[in-house]
């Protein structure tokens, strides 16, 4: 969910989280009141990790520099704070879209306009499924059915697909790591401010690439608040709080403590 603080963020989540026996990725846990249960974390009692890897080059500067200000504060106010390493980060990325691309031809193989979805009608079943799956899918969902059929496909199953799931598994298995001393941890959201409403970023690999701050948690499946942090050149820029499994409480109540910090009120954040 986003809202524009954190404690509209909590009373969201209150309302949509849960489990869908319909949803196989759900889980069938205890969901707690997040809204009534809400209290600002105490920075005395905090142990936060800033993920080395996702600090560095490539980051841009006047991000990185917004980041250590809030270290910097959160360290005053009587938090231990420690740079850790996870240098399997980097292979976050590549891993990441292989394993979302191959899944994404896998599940839109079903979308063939017979049984599912968008139809366009034709002459021969063959021409029918051709004209559905050529105008019923964008070009980016066409590049990710191609790039995930290539990487599936034999001879290069166990050479991409394989080895990205590995990665996921090592990346998952380092922030659990992490976190057996640890709360939290902290990067910037975005390796560079946002692109302007109404501009396009053409280059495919330049988009993915905005994504590397974020992959690795998706990747390693743990949740994450996403906390206003600066504006660079009129931009907003975010702060990403990571924690380990089911730990929304922790990162909303850590999130508290950071809107208070960094003193942007009612900006978006998202969790």
């Amino acid at each position: 969910p986003m809202a524009r603080n954190v404690r509209d963020l909590a009373l969201l989540l209150s309302v949509i989280a849960g489990y869908d026996p319909k949803d196989s990725t759900s889980l069938n846990v205890r969901v707690p009141d997040y809204y009534s249960k809400l209290t600002i974390a105490d920075p005395r009692r905090l142990r936060v990790a800033v993920v080395k890897e996702m600090v560095c080059k490539g980051v841009d500067e006047r991000i990185v520099k917004s980041t250590y200000r809030v270290v910097d504060k959160l360290v005053s106010e009587g938090a231990i704070v420690d740079e850790v390493s996870i240098p399997i980060i980097p292979y976050s990325l590549p891993a990441y879209y292989i394993i979302a691309m191959a899944e994404a031809s896998s599940n839109l193989a079903r979308y063939d306009g017979v049984r599912y979805g968008f139809t366009v009608r034709s002459y021969s079943w063959d021409e029918s499924v051709m004209e559905t799956r050529a105008k019923g899918f964008g070009t980016e969902v066409k590049r990710r059915i191609m790039l995930g059929s290539f990487v599936l496909s034999a001879g290069y199953k166990e050479r991409y697909y394989i080895k990205a799931l590995k990665i996921r598994r090592l990346v998952r298995d380092s922030f659990l790591k992490v976190f057996k001393e640890y709360d939290v941890a902290l990067s910037p959201t975005m390796p560079i401010p946002p692109p302007r409403i109404g501009e396009r970023v053409k280059d495919p690999l330049q988009l993915y690439a905005m994504d590397i701050e974020t992959v690795p948690v998706n990747l390693a499946g743990i949740p994450a608040l996403n906390i206003p942090l600066d504006f660079i050149d009129g931009l907003p820029v975010g702060l990403q709080v990571i924690g380990p499994p089911l730990s929304e409480e922790k990162l909303l109540s850590v999130g508290l403590l950071l809107e208070e910090i960094i003193g942007i009120r009612d900006a978006v954040v998202g969790v």
